[in-house]
């Protein structure tokens, strides 16, 4: 038993960790670290963090778009969303609001037809080694790996 166990008792029921979600609708995926029921009808989408701070708004954000892939593999609107943090000792969990799903939708649809039409303004950061584009980036020269890495050429 972790703190993440402790911290969320018996309110919520597993249903898969680690597990790569795919979408044919928006042609991505992700690797969601938790999905639990709660209630046995609501789905809560987890993530674990080990950062010594945490930046709540760009969770809720990755939580969003991640929510999008959920609620197409299993039919049903994932509800809520939270984090775990065992190294802050935190464990939160708040209602998906329907504007953050919308804002997410209408976002990921923006930033795809920005890339199709080549006006996607290149920036290095360090999420680039977990974005779906990355390999596309680095084919048309827009980067390189040691950009990517952080190393210096």
């Amino acid at each position: 038993k972790d703190f993440a166990d402790d911290a969320i008792g018996d309110y919520f029921y597993p249903i898969e960790r680690e597990k790569v979600i795919k979408s044919e609708v928006l042609k991505m995926e992700t690797t969601p670290d938790r999905l639990d029921w709660y209630n046995d009808e609501d789905i809560v989408l987890l993530e674990y963090k080990t950062s010594r701070r945490m930046n709540y708004t760009d969770l809720r954000i990755e939580l969003a778009i991640e929510s999008l892939l959920v609620n197409e593999k299993y039919k049903k609107k994932c509800k809520w969303v939270g984090c775990i943090n065992p190294r802050l000792k935190i464990a939160w969990v708040e209602r998906l609001k329907d504007i953050s799903v919308t804002w997410a939708k209408k976002n990921v649809d923006k930033t795809r037809k920005m890339l199709a039409e080549g006006n996607y303004p290149a920036k290095v950061s360090d999420g680039c080694m977990y974005c779906m584009f990355m390999k596309r980036c680095m084919s048309e020269g827009i980067m390189e790996l040691e950009e990517i890495k952080g190393e210096s050429k």
